[in-house]
């Protein structure tokens, strides 16, 4: 790739991570993982109790993700930050 092809694939990606979120912003995240590391494995949602905070992990490394993606961010954030 050349230094223009990375740009356009860079602003595409930045892109696609602005305009996503709830499922799909967990779906992107687990699309990078599975692709930067052999190891990750994703949680699927099961019934009820859904992946209980847990989106997926690297167990040869011990470590746990969460990720926060709520549908609508405009109501959500209010109650995220804190001052």
């Amino acid at each position: 790739m050349d230094v223009q092809e990375k740009t356009l694939a860079r602003q595409l990606f930045q892109n696609q991570i602005l305009k996503a979120d709830g499922q799909i912003f967990e779906d992107i995240f687990s699309a990078v993982m599975n692709y930067s590391e052999t190891d990750f494995q994703q949680i699927k949602p099961w019934g009820n109790i859904g992946d209980r905070k847990n989106d997926g992990y690297i167990k040869t490394k011990g470590i746990f993700y969460q990720v926060y993606a709520p549908e609508d961010i405009q109501k959500s954030y209010p109650n995220v930050v804190i001052s």
